[in-house]
């Protein structure tokens, strides 16, 4: 597992890990209970854990962040995704739109378009692309018509 967190992560050495910022990190693990295919439920559970630790690490680059909390969110994952971007914005209020619409996301994924709506609405006002917002608001309220249908 830890040749897999230093090459999310970096190594550790300050020339490879430079080197690799303008790299794309991403990663996805497949599940399974059949010894030798996969990990196991518990292993993918420490791997995330792992990588909400590494968000949380002040000294990581954001971008490494946001590639992170974007796995977490095409993982299906949630409410780790909106634990991590609230984390980002915390540590990095330059990106506190782009954060907030990216929490509003994983509220609407949840199938909680009000709290989506709250989330996108605070984006518009933080910087967040406002066509993009004004789209997502759109598509949280026709999904809350359709649903008192």
């Amino acid at each position: 597992m830890m040749g897999f967190l230093k090459k999310l992560f970096g190594a550790g050495n300050p020339d490879q890990d430079k080197a690799n910022q303008s790299e794309t990190t991403s990663a996805s693990v497949f599940v399974s209970d059949q010894p030798g295919r996969g990990v196991s439920l518990d292993e993918a559970a420490k791997l995330q854990a792992a990588v909400m630790e590494n968000i949380s690490d002040a000294g990581l680059p954001v971008s490494q962040k946001v590639n992170a909390a974007a796995h977490l969110m095409t993982s299906g994952a949630f409410r780790e995704c909106i634990d991590a971007y609230e984390d980002i914005a915390r540590q990095h209020p330059e990106e506190l739109g782009e954060c907030e619409g990216q929490i509003g996301a994983a509220y609407f994924f949840l199938g909680e378009y009000e709290t989506a709506i709250t989330y996108y609405k605070q984006a518009l006002a933080n910087g967040a692309d406002a066509s993009m917002m004004q789209d997502n608001i759109e598509e949280a309220e026709d999904a809350i018509a359709a649903r008192g249908q």
